[in-house]
């Protein structure tokens, strides 16, 4: 990189990475396009500090050459001085050339006509490099170049820092390049400053520091300049866009005399959030959409919008899925000129349950408690959470236990509340009886009454075929002497009217009883003439009788119930026991206890 003055000529150059020679010979070329001399003009060729003067002479003709040793980059520096004017000269007939020792140009002034720069043409360095293959060079930006497709075109006129670059190519592989820069820095150009984009409508400039300066404007341009002969003056736009500026050197002896800047007015993006709220109290259903004007928007491009939160909806400028809340949008231009501006989503009232009255079911178990619910809003109710709705304010048909009640305004906003129905505690029916089972010749039952909550006692003995009822809180009862199973329901009632009920089965059993008479006549009067055996709660399984003569033989013996004997004897039909005093034994099972059971009595044959 180099520092070089205002409008200086400089030569670049581009080398291959090579070992160059220590010194090399440059030529230099004078030519004079009429051969009769320049007439005193002359060309000081300084290199390394020390001078030579160059010159053509009538006698040189139209041209002549010079042999100028250098070393590796020494300093070369040439200033022109044009001679006089006189018959058949003219300055202008006068050019040189500068050649390195590959024979390439290095730099050239007069050419076409032209006269030579007076003064200080050009300042540079001396490369010994080798000869290099044949390559293509493209350099830019082009503007200021004489050739910027040569190996080391010559920079004029520049009067701002610039950088150039360079791509270095063999012919026959154009897609292999090589890329390098070299910045030059102006120093003392006259400048109007960088230029601005920095999202306001006012600014302050930054030009050069000249004696005589004035700042203007294209005509028609919406800028105020507080004191346009002040470098560092303030402007200001009345309509926000981007304008050139000129600051300009009145005295013209700036280089160059005026500098241009490009200034961008930003007057600030207007932000107007269209807010819908959310339907219903604490849902997430608004929506934001927003109008953007003013700052710079080019045709067919669109701000930037940011959003603190949200779900982006169909296009940037809109957000869904909105809940009530604090939120910041900032809204940025094609400068990034942002504005941004905070604002709140509000949200409907909450439907509110203002009370819930409840009444207890009655007793428990009867679900007849009941729920009111006051509110100001509510259109519909809901006693189960919310899966059926009714319009109805009332339910009393309600159990006993925790009902979540819900209620919906006009726009099906919802509110829930939580309510107790009450349930008393149930009185429990509870008796026992002593004993559960007996016979026919003991049917007292005392009943021992257990229950809770009892201020009623209904007793009832035999639910369906009823032999007794009692309102005491511990009854004996005695039960008919008929066999058979008797439902015992006891009821009981409470203080407040609510009721239980307990059942236990008694059973009065048949017992084994035995009716034998103590004589009889079998002599076919036909009054007693026949032994009849009764037998109560007989089984027929394993019944046997016998009767006994006293010596013990067995007269009669039958397994048949019922038993008639009329005194015959089993195994001789024609044989009857005599009168006198027989013995008699009876085995048989109790049908209603299947105990075995074994009689004996005695019975006299009369006759």
């Amino acid at each position: 990189d180099t520092d070089i003055q205002c409008e200086e000529p400089f030569q670049l150059n581009v080398f291959l990475d090579s070992d160059p020679d220590d010194n090399c010979e440059y030529e230099l070329v004078l030519l004079d396009t009429w051969g009769n001399g320049w007439n005193n003009g002359e060309v000081e060729v300084i290199i390394d500090g020390v001078s030579t003067f160059y010159t053509l002479t009538p006698a040189d003709g139209v041209s002549n050459s010079f042999v100028i040793p250098v070393n590796h980059e020494s300093t070369i520096s040439i200033i022109y001085t044009p001679g006089d004017i006189g018959s058949n000269q003219e300055p202008a007939q006068n050019e040189y050339i500068l050649l390195n020792a590959n024979g390439d140009v290095v730099f050239s002034d007069g050419e076409f006509g032209t006269e030579p720069t007076n003064g200080l043409s050009y300042s540079g360095t001396a490369f010994c490099f080798p000869p290099e293959p044949p390559l293509n060079y493209s350099w830019t930006p082009v503007e200021n170049l004489n050739n910027p497709a040569a190996q080391s075109p010559i920079v004029s006129g520049l009067v701002e820092t610039t950088t150039f670059t360079v791509e270095v190519w063999q012919p026959n592989h154009p897609d292999c390049r090589f890329t390098d820069e070299i910045t030059l820095t102006v120093s003392g150009a006259l400048s109007a400053g960088t230029d601005i984009t920095d999202c306001a409508m006012s600014y302050g400039l930054e030009g050069s520091m000249v004696p005589n300066g004035e700042w203007t404007a294209p005509a028609g341009a919406d800028v105020t300049f507080a004191n346009p002969s002040v470098h560092n003056t303030q402007v200001t736009a009345g309509t926000a866009g981007t304008y050139t500026l000129t600051w300009t050197d009145l005295d013209g002896q700036s280089c160059p005399t005026s500098s241009d800047i490009e200034v961008t007015f930003f007057d600030g993006v207007m932000i107007d959030p269209v807010i819908t709220e959310p339907f219903c109290f604490g849902q997430c259903t608004g929506e934001v959409n927003v109008d953007a004007s003013g700052g710079s928007i080019a045709p067919g491009t669109d701000y930037t919008y940011e959003f603190s939160e949200g779900t982006p909806g169909l296009t940037a400028d809109q957000i869904i899925n909105v809940c009530s809340g604090n939120y910041t949008l900032t809204v940025s231009d094609n400068y990034d000129c942002a504005s941004t501006v905070d604002f709140f989503v509000g949200q409907p009232p909450a439907p509110i349950i203002d009370s819930i009255s409840s009444d207890r079911e009655s007793c428990l178990g009867f679900c007849d408690g009941q729920l009111i619910v006051y509110s100001q809003v509510a259109e519909t109710y809901s006693f189960d959470g919310g899966d059926s709705f009714q319009m109805d304010s009332i339910n009393n048909s309600l159990c006993g236990g925790f009902y979540e009640v819900v209620i919906a305004d006009g726009n099906g906003c919802e509110a829930s509340m939580d309510a107790l129905v009450a349930s008393p505690i149930a009185p429990e029916a509870l008796f026992a009886a002593d004993p559960v089972r007996t016979g026919l010749f003991d049917p007292l039952i005392q009943f021992t009454n257990f229950s809770e909550g009892n201020l009623l006692n209904d007793w009832t003995f035999g639910v369906l075929n009823t032999v007794g009822t009692s309102t005491e809180e511990h009854p004996s009862f005695f039960f008919p002497t008929i066999p058979g199973i008797y439902t015992v329901q006891l009821i009981i009632t409470d203080s407040i009217g609510c009721t239980d009920s307990s059942r236990v089965d008694i059973e009065i059993m048949d017992e084994f009883q035995l009716f034998v008479p103590s004589a009889f006549s079998p002599n076919d009067d036909g009054i007693n003439d026949i032994f009849h055996l009764e037998i109560q709660d007989l089984s027929p399984i394993e019944y046997n009788f016998q009767v006994f003569d006293r010596w013990g033989n067995v007269v009669f013996e039958t397994n048949e119930y019922p038993t008639q004997w009329n005194g015959q004897g089993n195994i001789d039909q024609n044989y009857f026991v005599a009168n006198g005093v027989y013995v008699w034994r009876v085995k048989a099972r109790s049908s209603s206890t299947t105990a075995r059971i074994e009689r004996m009595g005695m019975v006299t044959v009369i006759r």
